[in-house]
């Protein structure tokens, strides 16, 4: 059971730092740092005019010409007095700021123990600091505290709109029903765990939260965020710890091992260091870097093999590796350890023949395993395997002796591809090396990757990013962009300072995130604007534009797409996912363009894959692709060249067993992976799939007089008693849409509207064409079939009325203003 603390018992565990918050409100920080700094300069001006006599003439003159009385100061003794008095008013203000520190720094983690320690606070400095006037309530004292201060700025919360609050602050609810769960991390009360108990336990201020428009998850990780920063400061401030003082280099500890000459010619010494875009240190990470670390402890064949797509934690988790071996604090066996960074393309581009790659590979290698210490990384495993093979080396031959030595570690870096492609079956590879898979991280770990990153960003460009813009990039860039995590949030993160600085800005909010998604890819991500709030209500109405009859239908699909842009739905699946059942010529496809027009304003939106062409025992490897042959899939390459759209599966009951399940995983999960072990995403996608099965109990239907979309689980149930989908798959579309055959009056329609088009055309040669009851009459006369639906219609306006003009025009019958009337026995 999680242990709770009422508010009287935080402000009884908030004495421990009674020091240093009775200081900070006396004399606040900047105050005590700005008096320091002139208590030593002023000492020191002082002693330069004690110390030269020169100096104090000439300042005595300068001052004496204003100040006659002044003299009596500028005397050597009085100097020699100032000059004491300002040094004991600087040790009295730095005692001041021991003791200060001697409380501040009680909830600092240490990474190494020290003794003596104190006993662990039950919470932290940013909780105490935020109960210090709990008397008037813990959300006036929140809102009052320096700590809340910066977390409603963070939020951009402005001063203006929490007056309101504090005035009725006094009028929330009973502090004795208060109750704060004890946070996971540390066993401690931390700030994020004390707002979100605030959040929980005061309903005022939580609806005041959500009308300023912040979700109370990023009030809380604002909190964590400020909490994570304040526990970085401490950390470096404390530059007595064993931890910071540890990672001076000692002067003989490299003398036990030897030296590396050879390898320093091709490798680098990283172990102060490895060159990483970001920092990890989220639980994943972690753990993989606990895995690397006990694999490198073995006493024989201590490799490592990490297997990851470009843009995952790969050479980060040996950045970590480093950290943990400068620190001391890796297994013994790794301890004094230095690591290697191996320069492949350096050492592949220089070697001309078999013979030197070979020769200057061994030595470099008998150089590290004498040296005794060395961790070799090579981060292109198989630019390094192919050069060897170009000259008619065996990469794998050569190191084998090597990977079972027990005086050297070895790290590689392969991405799935090549590991899949080159390494998997090979046994030597297997028996040699332990392989880590690192994957990319979900939204919370990435969080807390650009939470490190954001202070370094601010600091360079001088912007200022709120959490919600920080949590909507870590969110954005897993549901819309293309890539791993967490390179493409990293990437998006630092692209957006250049776009709110062109608009002359200094603030990143959640919009300007939005708006960047929404330029790159042409997806709505924003807030619902005028033109597209008309647009969404109107979808009805635009699709009817181009699809004749089926209201029903248009209904449901317009319903489901607004769902889909409102953000109510799964953002883990596809956008929308649809299967479209009805005999043939009935606006289905035709319906799918117009999503694909009106969704993403364009037709060329659409990615069409006849199904039938998928029907062999073959499939499914041409889709996703072939391990063997490393050919990408036509699905995969697909879905990377247009990852946003509207995918048409057409004639889907046509497709073999395997591929429809391939397609239970998409609609489920909005992803798949291809034969290469590459992440390909749908969740940018609305998949529409068509079929022609339960066509003829659809026409039974109908000459009964009965709706088929009012019989949908009768022609379902058909489908499924026949074998054609299975019930599992059916139930991942967001909606089955069953299209009625077309009648007189939709036929009629259709023949209005192609032959509109046609005179649109003709328009444009100056021509004018007649559209008359007659014409459409002789029209739905040879153009009806209701077996082939629009089609027959469309092509009797082809090849009667259309040849008919064609022919004119050829012939000079038809000048530029004349009007064209087709005579119905043409036609008939």
């Amino acid at each position: 059971m999680t242990a709770t603390y009422t508010l009287e018992e935080l402000r009884i565990a908030s004495t421990s730092y009674a020091p240093a918050l009775s200081l900070n409100r006396a004399l606040p920080l900047r105050l005590r740092h700005l008096s320091r700094v002139a208590a030593l300069a002023l000492f020191g001006l002082a002693g330069v005019l004690s110390a030269f006599p020169g100096v104090r003439f000439a300042l005595q003159g300068v001052v004496m010409e204003r100040i006659p009385s002044a003299a009596g100061f500028f005397t050597p003794s009085s100097m020699e007095g100032f000059a004491l008095l300002f040094l004991a008013l600087w040790l009295s203000l730095i005692l001041v700021e021991f003791y200060y520190r001697s409380a501040y720094f009680r909830d600092t983690f240490l990474l190494l123990p020290e003794s003596p320690s104190w006993p662990s606070p039950r919470i932290t400095f940013l909780v105490a600091e935020a109960l210090r006037d709990a008397d008037r309530g813990p959300v006036a004292s929140l809102l009052r505290s320096p700590a809340g201060r910066m977390l409603f700025l963070r939020t951009l919360i402005s001063p203006r709109s929490l007056a309101p609050l504090l005035q009725h602050s006094g009028h929330l609810s009973e502090a004795k029903d208060f109750s704060c769960p004890v946070s996971s991390e540390g066993g401690v009360i931390d700030f994020p765990a004390y707002v979100s108990a605030l959040l929980q336990h005061e309903k005022e201020f939580a609806s005041f939260i959500a009308r300023e428009g912040v979700r109370e998850e990023d009030l809380v990780g604002a909190a964590r965020f400020q909490e994570r920063l304040a526990a970085r400061g401490k950390r470096e401030e404390r530059f007595w710890s064993r931890e910071v003082l540890g990672r001076i280099p000692s002067i003989g500890k490299r003398w036990a091992y030897g030296a590396a000459y050879v390898l320093l010619r091709y490798a680098r010494d990283v172990t102060e260091g490895l060159p990483v875009t970001f920092i990890c240190e989220t639980q994943s990470c972690l753990a993989s870097v606990e895995r690397i670390e006990a694999v490198l402890s073995r006493s024989r064949e201590a490799n490592v093999a990490i297997v990851g797509e470009e843009g995952v934690p790969r050479l980060e988790l040996l950045h970590i590796l480093a950290r943990r071996i400068r620190n001391g604090t890796v297994l013994p066996a790794l301890e004094h350890k230095r690591v290697f960074l191996f320069d492949t393309v350096s050492f592949v581009s220089t070697m001309k023949d078999k013979h030197r790659f070979e020769g200057e590979l061994l030595r470099a290698l008998r150089d590290a395993v004498r040296a005794g210490d060395v961790i070799l990384v090579i981060p292109d495993f198989a630019a390094l395997a192919k050069g060897a093979a170009a000259l008619g080396a065996d990469l794998l031959s050569l190191l084998d002796d090597f990977l079972a030595s027990p005086n050297l570690q070895t790290v590689i870096i392969l991405n799935p591809e090549e590991y899949h492609g080159q390494f998997e079956r090979e046994g030597r590879f297997r028996s040699r090396f332990e392989t880590v898979f690192s994957k990319g991280s979900d939204v919370e770990s990435v969080r807390e990757i650009l939470e490190g990153e954001l202070p370094a960003l601010e600091s360079l460009t001088g912007v200022f990013v709120s959490y919600p813009a920080l949590s909507a990039v870590a969110e954005s860039a897993e549901r819309f962009l293309p890539g791993a995590m967490p390179d493409k949030a990293l990437d998006l993160l630092r692209e957006l300072p250049a776009v709110v600085l062109r608009s002359k800005r200094r603030i990143i909010e959640k919009e300007d995130v939005l708006g960047l998604i929404t330029r790159k890819t042409g997806i709505k991500a924003g807030s619902v604007g005028g033109t597209e709030r008309a647009t969404l209500l109107g979808l009805e109405g635009k699709l009817r534009e181009r699809v004749v009859g089926q209201r029903e239908a248009l209904a449901l699909i317009a319903g489901a797409l607004r769902r889909a842009r409102a953000g109510v739905g799964n953002p883990k699946r596809p956008m929308g996912s649809f299967l479209f059942l009805g005999p043939t010529g009935v606006g289905k496809t035709e319906t799918t363009k117009a999503l694909a027009a009106a969704f993403f304003g364009d037709e060329e939106a659409m990615i069409r894959l006849d199904m039938s062409e998928y029907s062999t025992n073959d499939a499914l490897v041409r889709l996703i692709g072939d391990t063997g042959s490393g050919k990408p899939g036509h699905l995969s390459a697909l879905l990377r060249e247009k990852p946003y759209g509207v995918l048409l599966l057409d004639e889907f009951e046509k497709t073999t067993k395997e591929v429809r399940d391939l397609f239970l995983q998409i609609l489920d999960e909005g992803f798949f992976s291809d034969a290469l072990g590459h992440r390909v995403n749908a969740r940018n996608l609305l998949i529409i799939a068509t079929s022609n099965a339960g066509a003829d109990l659809i026409w039974r239907l109908m000459r009964e007089g009965t709706n088929p979309a009012g019989e949908k689980k009768r022609i379902i149930d058909t489908l499924v008693a026949g074998g054609t989908f299975k019930p599992e798959l059916l139930n991942r579309f967001d909606g089955i849409v069953i299209f009625n055959p077309l009648g007189g009056v939709e036929l009629r329609e259709i023949a209005r509207r192609e032959l509109g088009k046609l005179a649109k055309r003709l328009r444009e040669k100056h021509l004018e064409l007649v559209i008359t009851d007659p014409l459409l009459n002789a029209l739905i006369s040879i153009g009806s079939d209701p077996a082939f639906g629009a089609r027959p219609m469309i092509r009797a306006v082809q090849e009667k009325v259309e040849q008919y003009v064609a022919d004119k025009l050829i012939a000079g019958e038809l000048q530029p203003g004349s009007a064209v009337e087709v005579p119905t026995a043409h036609i008939t």
